[in-house]
C-alpha cells in the first residue's frame, strides 16, 4: 500500500456529494498516512443554471482549502469558463487557472515534487504540464465523450487522448471502456468498481432502523438510490409503478432530468438526495432493488457502484442488460425490455432465503473497495519500479 505520498486527486463528483470511487479510493489511501488534496469538480458560469443546487459550490471556493478528515483536504476551484468540453482552447484557459490556485495549496499542504496526480477527468490533459507531477494515474470511470450536454465529442476524444498518452498508469472501470482505452495507453489494467461492504452490510441486522420516509409506505418497497438523469430508463421504473398500483416504488437521488409524467402515480416517490450514511436505511427498507439503465454507448462502460452495494445488503437486484451486471446473473436478475423488467421483480420477491442472501453477500465481499484499492496500489508500485530500472524516472 502507498504509504506517506502525496496525492492530488482530480475528482468528477463533489467530496460532499453522491459517494462513488474516488471518495472511496482516497478514504482509503489516507488511512495509509498519505496526505490527500481532493479537487471537487468545478462548476461554470452556467451550470447553477441548469442545477440550481451548485449556487452553493461558489461560495466554497472563498472558504479555500478545508480539511474534512484525517489526511483528507477539499478544495473548490474557482468558477470556470462555459464550453470547456466544447472548446479546447476555453479547457486550456480553465485549466491554467486551476493550476495556479493548486500550487498555492500544495505549497501550503507541503507537497514534494514526487507526488501523484490522479484524475478522473480528460480536461487534465492540459493540467499535467502546469504543476508537474511526479507520476500521473488516470482513472477512468466513464465514457466521456458520450455525456449529453454542451460537449463536442472531438474535442473530448483529444484532450482524452492526450492523457491517455501522458499517464503513467491508467485504470478503467470497464471491459468495454478497458478495451477502448487500451490501444492508447502504455499500462492499463481493468479494476472495476466495489463497495464498503461494512456499511452496507448494516442493512442485515434485524435491529437495524428503516429510513423513517419508508415507514408509512405500503410493502413490498422496489427501490433505487443514485443520479437520476437522462441515462435512467424510467419507462421500466413506471412499467413496474403502473402494473402494481398496490407496490410501492421509491426513488432515492438528486433528479436532473424531466419526470413530470411520471407524478400520476401515487405509489411512485421520488425522495431526493440522502446523504451517503443514511443509505443503508434505506435498503433496509427496499424489498428489490433496481438498476434500471438505458443501454447506450454511455452505459455500456458502465460499471455501477450501487450494485455492490445493493448485494452487501443482500438484496434482490434487478438490472437492464448492462454488460458489466450479466456478468452477475447468477446472483442478479436481468430485464432488456419493460415487461421483463417487471417480471424480474415479480420474480426477486421470492428470492428471500437466507442461502440466496448469503450468495450475494458473498459476491459483494469479493468485490470490496479495499481489494480494489490493492490491486491499483500494486499496478502503481510495479509501474514505478519498472519506470526506474529503464531510468525514466
Amino acid at each position: 500500500m502507498l504509504k506517506n505520498t502525496n496525492i492530488l486527486c482530480i475528482a468528477a463528483a463533489d467530496w460532499s456529494g453522491m459517494w462513488a470511487r474516488a471518495q472511496q479510493l482516497m478514504t482509503l489511501l489516507a488511512q495509509e498516512g498519505n496526505t490527500i488534496l481532493y479537487i471537487d469538480p468545478p462548476i461554470t458560469l452556467l451550470s447553477p443554471l441548469k442545477n440550481p443546487e451548485l449556487w452553493s459550490n461558489w461560495s466554497r471556493w472563498w472558504e479555500g482549502v478545508r480539511q474534512v478528515d484525517e489526511n483528507i483536504y477539499v478544495y473548490t476551484p474557482p468558477v470556470f469558463l462555459p464550453f470547456g468540453n466544447k472548446y479546447a482552447g476555453i479547457n486550456n484557459i480553465n485549466q491554467k487557472m486551476l493550476a495556479m490556485g493548486l500550487k498555492r495549496v500544495m505549497a501550503k499542504l507541503g507537497f514534494d515534487e514526487e507526488f501523484i496526480l490522479w484524475t478522473y477527468l480528460h480536461t487534465s490533459a492540459d493540467l499535467i504540464d502546469r504543476i508537474k507531477p511526479g507520476f500521473v494515474v488516470y482513472d477512468c470511470a466513464d465514457e466521456h465523450a458520450a455525456f449529453t450536454g454542451f460537449i463536442n465529442r472531438e474535442t473530448v476524444e483529444e484532450l482524452e487522448g492526450r492523457l491517455l498518452k501522458r499517464a503513467e498508469t491508467v485504470f478503467a472501470t470497464a471491459t468495454e471502456l478497458y478495451n477502448r482505452k487500451k490501444p492508447f495507453a502504455d499500462d492499463i489494467h481493468l479494476v472495476p468498481n466495489g463497495a464498503d461492504v461494512e456499511h452496507f452490510k448494516q442493512a442485515l441486522a434485524e435491529d437495524f432502523p428503516v429510513a423513517e420516509e419508508l415507514r408509512g409506505l405500503p410493502k413490498p418497497i422496489i427501490g433505487f438510490y443514485g443520479g437520476i438523469s437522462d441515462w435512467i430508463d424510467l419507462e421500466s421504473v413506471e412499467a413496474v409503478a403502473r402494473k402494481h398500483p398496490q407496490w410501492s416504488v421509491v426513488m432515492v437521488g438528486p433528479v436532473d432530468t424531466d419526470v413530470s409524467h411520471l407524478k400520476k402515480y401515487s405509489n411512485l416517490h421520488f425522495l431526493g438526495k440522502k446523504d451517503y450514511g443514511r443509505l443503508p436505511t434505506y435498503l433496509k427498507g427496499f424489498d428489490v432493488c433496481l438498476v434500471p439503465f438505458k443501454i447506450n454507448d454511455l452505459t455500456v462502460n458502465v460499471n455501477p457502484v450501487k450494485l455492490y452495494e445493493y448485494l452487501a445488503a443482500g438484496k434482490p437486484v434487478v438490472s437492464s442488460p448492462l454488460p458489466e451486471v450479466v456478468q452477475f446473473s447468477e446472483v442478479v436478475r436481468i430485464g432488456a425490455a419493460p415487461e421483463e423488467f417487471v417480471a424480474g421483480v415479480e420474480a426477486a420477491l421470492a428470492d428471500t432465503g437466507a442461502e440466496a442472501i448469503a450468495r450475494r453477500v458473498a459476491v459483494a465481499e469479493e468485490n470490496s473497495w479495499m481489494a480494489r484499492c490493492t490491486a491499483m496500489v500494486e499496478a502503481i508500485e510495479n509501474r514505478r519500479r519498472e519506470l526506474k530500472q529503464h531510468g525514466i524516472r
